[in-house]
């Protein structure tokens, strides 16, 4: 649809239809089509204009809202595409994954806070852009219950509370009809005093806390939203790592509702209480496992994926290619913070330890571009000063590049054991002498100056001894920063370590 110029200035209002519109199913009218949509969304982008809410996005193909998200996003990268898909058809919503939007729609405002079915329409929309939520109706600006303050102020904390955002149509926080909004023979503002009267309340100070509590360093899920539906009331659970977040709903506006909290924050079950009860035993043991196959990723020849959401840890269970809405703030203050192993291994739960090793590598790389896009790798093997008959060490190591650049891994296995019930994932000083060998010295690599690009540790040495670099980590990478020749005059491999 092409609207009336003179529309164009009030976005409160439906735009009036001229009578055109375009033939996106011919190949130059759909291009002709991008070409004056993106002008228009430049101009407005140039005026202070945020962000859009995309109307029949299920229309032109997905390639066209591509391109125009990718125009937009090119001029200014903050500029958000919301698409409007309440409405839309499942296959159709599937349709749009990788389009480009920044959010979709969910259809908060229509659930009745009982019914199973808004659970399965947040997962599906979250495949395409982490979901908002509507207060209210945009063509109507009330609540599902509309009539009372009550009313209002539940879609409200709930549409905050459910979305990753939410948006207030104009007139909602006044209980505003149906009739007096989206009518483009009718200026908005004048229905609204007649409105306010009729309502009897005014929810403009109700609306500055909801907005806060959005902008304030809230609990951004690392998993979608659970809906738990019980007798009476309803909750909604986010979670992440290190902290969740519960808000519970009185289904029924006409009585009061109690919810034990002991009972609701207990596990509901024998079996789960079991379940959880496991998890955290092994917790410190995953998160070991979780780290070399981080380093591993990172150092071996391949191609690197890291899903976004993954730099932390991801307790989702399923493929992380399901596309959850991702705390990038949360992530970006955590990367801002100067802060040691043994610092993050003190609050390892929240993830950060994780993106730290990350980061270090990504730095390493990019440093060492050439060392990885074109270097051997060579697997190495500890020479064990104790004879043949030594059991063998759970030791992984590896040689990344030649003899005048190159990077060492060392890696060590079988720690599940060690670490069952531990209150963090750092490795006993004397289980790892005696898995790795306090002497054993790597074969074939040579003297020089090292640096443990995740520890900070450096030492110049005539060998590695793996058992003096594996310290709170069961894993290191070893840069060489100088090269040099052994010294002749000494027997010792090993070096002091410094930071």
């Amino acid at each position: 649809m092409i609207p009336a110029d003179e529309d164009l200035a009030d976005s409160r209002l439906r735009p009036r239809e001229t009578g055109a519109r375009w033939r996106l199913d011919d190949v130059r009218a759909a291009s002709a089509a991008l070409d004056w949509w993106s002008k228009c969304l430049l101009e407005c982008i140039r005026v202070g204009v945020a962000g859009f809410r995309l109307l029949s996005v299920d229309t032109p193909n997905p390639a066209w809202w591509k391109a125009l998200c990718a125009r937009a996003h090119a001029f200014a990268p903050d500029t958000r595409m919301l698409a409007w898909t309440q409405g839309m058809k499942s296959q159709t919503v599937a349709m749009l994954a990788g389009a480009g939007f920044d959010h979709t729609f969910c259809f908060a405002e229509w659930w009745d806070f009982r019914a199973g079915w808004l659970g399965a329409e947040y997962r599906r929309l979250a495949v395409v852009a982490p979901p908002l939520a509507c207060a209210g109706a945009p063509a109507s600006g009330g609540a599902r219950d509309a009539g009372t303050a009550q009313a209002h102020r539940r879609a409200m904390w709930f549409a905050a509370t459910l979305g990753v955002g939410w948006l207030m149509p104009v007139g909602f926080e006044q209980g505003a009809a149906a009739q007096t909004l989206g009518d483009p023979d009718q200026p908005a503002n004048t229905a609204q005093p007649a409105n306010q009267a009729a309502a009897g309340f005014d929810l403009v100070a109700d609306v500055t806390p909801a907005n806060a509590w959005l902008a304030a360093d809230r609990v951004v899920a690392t998993m979608l939203p659970i809906l738990h539906l019980a007798v009476g009331w309803s909750g909604i659970l986010r979670i992440r790592a290190d902290a969740a977040q519960v808000l519970l709903v009185n289904a029924d506006l006409q009585r009061p509702v109690t919810a034990n909290r002991a009972a609701l924050l207990a596990p509901a079950s024998t079996p789960a209480r079991g379940l959880h009860t496991s998890v955290q035993r092994i917790a410190a043991a995953g998160a070991a496992t979780s780290l070399p196959q981080a380093v591993l990723k990172l150092t071996t020849p391949g191609v690197r994926d890291i899903y976004r959401g993954t730099e932390f840890w991801d307790f989702s269970l399923v493929d992380p290619d399901n596309r959850r809405p991702v705390d990038f703030a949360a992530r970006q203050r955590a990367l801002d913070v100067d802060a040691s192993v043994a610092d993050l291994l003190g609050h390892w739960r929240d993830g950060h330890l994780k993106q730290y090793v990350i980061r270090r590598l990504l730095d390493l790389r990019a440093r060492r571009s050439a060392l990885f896009a074109h270097g051997d790798y060579r697997v190495l093997h500890a020479e064990n000063p104790r004879g043949p008959n030594a059991a063998p060490e759970p030791l992984l190591a590896f040689q990344r590049g030649a003899e005048s650049a190159r990077v060492i891994v060392l890696a060590l296995g079988h720690s599940g054991s060690q670490l069952l019930d531990a209150p963090a994932p750092r490795v006993d000083r004397h289980w790892l002498i005696q898995m790795a060998g306090s002497e054993d010295v790597l074969v074939g690599v040579p003297a020089g100056h090292y640096r443990d690009v995740l520890a900070g540790t450096k030492a110049s040495v005539d060998g590695i001894v793996p058992a003096q670099w594996l310290r709170d980590l069961r894993v290191a990478v070893l840069e060489c920063v100088v090269h040099r020749q052994p010294r002749a005059t000494t027997a010792r491999h090993g070096g002091a370590l410094s930071q």
